[in-house]
């Protein structure tokens, strides 16, 4: 996890609670000794289309296609009569 204060890449986890959705997590930053806290969700790999998904959120909406006609039909005239 990549410390907010200085960017170095280690840090290492000092306490833990688990949450209704989520659990905090503190850590320390094993460059500058900073504290920060990340908030962490379950998520699973649900396929290329969806990519990761949280366990227990509504799935994703299917990605929209554009669909775009060969032929575009002309407008007809009514000729009133």
């Amino acid at each position: 996890m990549k410390c907010p204060h200085c960017g170095h890449k280690k840090s290492r986890v000092t306490e833990t609670r688990a949450g209704d959705d989520c659990d905090r997590r503190w850590r320390l930053c094993l460059d500058c000794a900073c504290t920060f806290a990340t908030f962490e969700r379950v998520a699973i790999y649900a396929g290329r289309a969806a990519g990761y998904v949280e366990l227990g959120a509504p799935p994703p909406p299917p990605p929209l296609l554009e669909v775009v006609p060969d032929h575009i039909p002309e407008p007809t005239k009514k000729v009133a009569g």
